[in-house]
């Protein structure tokens, strides 16, 4: 059996957080746990269910931004979910994102290949297939550059922590 990776999309544009649930939720690897339309219920709902990723954008109302949500749920929970970003204005946050370390984001507008793309990197993160192989001399090597993040990774939801 497959291992699945739970998604919170929250997104105050319902045209778009649909157009991301099609594109996602016929892979086997992703379940589509929920949808989030503003600040209360995005927290709420990682509060409540504790997805593992969260496809989010930056935009969102005048007083909150998506960067101040994920900020808070880091700040406050000691296992925050994985967070993507799509959003028209990425680059022009470029410094508060490094900051914050999310790794994924997407500029808007995107195609529903670069949004599968990114998804799998994170499934790889999670799930990695291989993440040490023995070569022909039998030394140990990495066949990735982030092998202690994804060991880690793998050991804490072996362990459940």
């Amino acid at each position: 059996m497959e291992e699945t990776i739970s998604i919170l999309i929250a997104d105050d544009n319902a045209g778009i957080a649909d157009y991301i649930k099609k594109i996602v939720e016929n892979n086997s690897k992703f379940k589509i746990i929920g949808t989030a339309k503003d600040r209360k219920d995005e927290i709420e709902f990682i509060e409540n269910f504790r997805p593992d990723v969260v496809i989010t954008d930056l935009k969102k109302g005048n007083s909150w931004s998506g960067l101040d949500i994920i900020e808070e749920i880091q700040n406050n929970y000691e296992k925050a979910p994985t967070f993507f970003i799509i959003s028209a204005s990425v680059t022009s946050y470029i410094e508060e994102i490094r900051k914050l370390k999310i790794r994924y984001y997407l500029n808007k507008p995107f195609n529903p290949e670069d949004v599968l793309r990114i998804l799998n990197d994170i499934y790889e993160d999670f799930f990695p297939k291989q993440i040490i192989e023995i070569n022909d001399v039998n030394a140990i090597e990495t066949n990735d550059y982030n092998f202690f993040q994804k060991l880690r990774n793998l050991i804490k939801r072996k362990v459940g922590r």
